[in-house]
């Protein structure tokens, strides 16, 4: 398998289990608020794998201001920016947001985000080292996400 093939099933992974959250009313709770407001408008244009071709970083997304139901449905595009290198490295802000939404997430959904982020790990270690963040952030999630794999899947 070449690493291409490795993000492609980590990707399908995910797919498969995210593929049933339904897509939400409302991709924010907060009706009297103006920035909410234009975040419902910005990310109601969105699929579940469209914002993978967002190119601006995620801190400058109003990520923040969705519901856990519209987190869940745009997750898998947003979990596409995590193998990007360089200057558009951003696994710190996507595992921002993923820890503090662990507690919406379904045992499948929360395999599939572990399993990825071995992969992420394994593939962008030096990256991930290299910064105070995302080093200790990876870990403690991996730590919680693995009380959720059966005793046999890892």
């Amino acid at each position: 398998m070449t690493q291409d093939d490795y993000w492609t099933a980590a990707f399908e992974a995910l797919d498969r289990a995210f593929g049933d959250s339904p897509r939400p009313e409302k991709f924010t709770d907060h009706p009297y608020c103006e920035e909410c407001a234009d975040a419902h408008q910005y990310f109601s244009a969105f699929t579940p794998v469209t914002p993978a071709d967002v190119t601006e970083p995620p801190e400058t997304l109003p990520i923040p201001f969705l519901t856990d139901g519209a987190f869940i449905y745009l997750l898998p595009g947003m979990l596409r920016w995590i193998p990007r290198t360089g200057r558009k490295y951003c696994i710190g802000d996507v595992l921002f947001h993923i820890e503090n939404r662990l507690h919406a997430f379904k045992p499948d959904q929360r395999l599939a985000i572990r399993d990825l982020l071995y992969l992420v790990y394994d593939r962008l270690e030096p990256e991930i080292r290299a910064s105070a963040f995302d080093y200790p952030t990876i870990w403690r999630l991996l730590n919680e996400l693995d009380k959720t794999a059966p005793p046999d899947s890892g």
